[in-house]
């Protein structure tokens, strides 16, 4: 059996010992004279003392703790996220001219026959113009401005022999009225004919309803009060005149009147003033503005300075009053540019009557032939201005 380990036992005699030579050895050296130390001083000789001769333990070493490094955290991997597929874009196809229609029409001429100038009609006795011609250069111009795409057909002619009977009940006679175009003062006031009666008469709408006729086109002279253009049947609206109500019409039926006292290019103006109608209505009205693109069309210089289109059927770009179609002022204007709708690009030239031949006819065929006729549709409106005014029915359903 190993003996106990005595060390600790032997050692703490020798320090008493130690301690007790000390004690001895400052009480032998002690000199009065000298000033007597302090305690503290003392004891802190002492304890230097006894950290000289004592052996001190080194302080245990604590280790050094090695830097903890942090979990790794995983970066998720972001997840791409699978995109929608997308539609194959189909390619648009470029503007094209639709395909012409033809409107047939009913023509009655309303010539009086005058007994007391010898039987002549009264187109005859005034030296006018022919109805019947006048209807043919109608149909060609009509078809011209449109680029080929209306064309008339006239499917029945009735040339009778009255002066048609007034709204209020009055009727002309042919001397009354032969009164009346020599002085005005004797013409019966208001001139306004009595639609009804003659659509009755001659079975206008039956026609109009089974298909045989599209519109209808009355000649007559002057104060035989005639609109320029009217439409009845359902839903009719305004057409430079009220809608005419109180018909037998199951469609919607043109009305346009004539006079064969004046030439074609009224009948052209009376066909402006159609458009007019038609488009105020699609469009919401015109504005001195390019708010819509009818209001854009129609701009006029003296609306807005600068930004004219092709004006109106009274005013060019560049008239500064009503039928100033031989103005020769300068004005900027986008109406050429309106041969490219709907693909417009906003550019304007320089223009004045020179480009319509400085009067009325040439302006009214040079208005009609910028209005558009396209396929497609632009904001919801029909590219095909014309279709509007042709078969504004049908127009609506597409």
């Amino acid at each position: 059996m190993a003996p106990k380990d005595s060390s600790g036992l032997v050692q703490l005699p020798i320090l008493f010992g130690i301690v007790f030579l000390l004690l001895i050895a400052g009480i032998a050296f002690y000199k009065p004279n000298k000033q007597l130390e302090t305690v503290a001083e003392r004891t802190g000789s002492f304890g230097e003392l006894l950290k000289n001769i004592l052996p001190v333990p080194s302080p245990t070493e604590k280790p050094t703790p090695s830097p903890s490094l942090p979990s790794a955290t995983r970066t998720p991997t972001p997840r791409t996220p699978t995109p929608t597929p997308q539609p194959t874009p189909v390619p648009q196809p470029p503007p094209t001219i639709p395909s012409s229609v033809t409107k047939k029409v009913m023509l009655l001429i309303q010539n009086p026959i005058l007994e007391a100038q010898g039987g002549k009609r009264l187109t005859e006795y005034e030296n006018w113009n022919n109805p019947s011609n006048l209807a043919q250069s109608y149909i060609s111009d009509i078809k011209s401005v449109s680029g080929g795409y209306l064309t008339y057909q006239i499917v029945q002619t009735l040339e009778v022999d009255e002066i048609p009977l007034q709204q209020d009940g009055f009727s002309y006679t042919d001397s009354t009225y032969l009164s009346c175009l020599s002085n005005h003062a004797t013409c019966h006031s208001p001139g306004a004919a009595n639609y009804n009666k003659v659509i009755s008469d001659y079975s206008i709408c039956e026609k109009r309803n089974s298909g045989e006729i599209d519109e209808v086109w009355i000649f007559g002279g002057p104060w035989f009060g005639y609109y320029e253009s009217r439409l009845a049947g359902p839903g009719a609206f305004w057409y430079n005149s009220p809608p005419l109500t109180g018909t037998a019409c199951q469609k919607l039926l043109p009305i346009m009147g004539f006079s064969y006292e004046r030439g074609v290019s009224e009948m052209i103006e009376d066909m402006g003033h159609r458009f007019e109608s038609v488009l105020g209505y699609v469009f919401g009205g015109r504005q001195a503005n390019k708010n819509t693109l009818w209001s854009r069309f129609a701009l006029r210089d003296i609306d807005w300075a600068g930004e004219a289109g092709c004006g109106n059927i009274h005013y060019g770009p560049n008239s500064t009053s009503d039928y100033d179609w031989g103005n020769t002022r300068f004005v900027q204007s986008s109406c050429n540019d309106w041969y490219n709708f709907p693909n417009l690009s906003g550019a304007k030239q320089n223009m004045n009557c020179s480009e319509w031949g400085c009067e009325g006819y040439g302006f009214k065929k040079w208005w009609l032939r910028h209005l558009p006729r396209m396929s497609g549709k632009t904001n919801g409106k029909l590219n095909n201005w014309w279709k509007y005014v042709a078969d504004y029915e049908s127009a609506i359903k597409e």
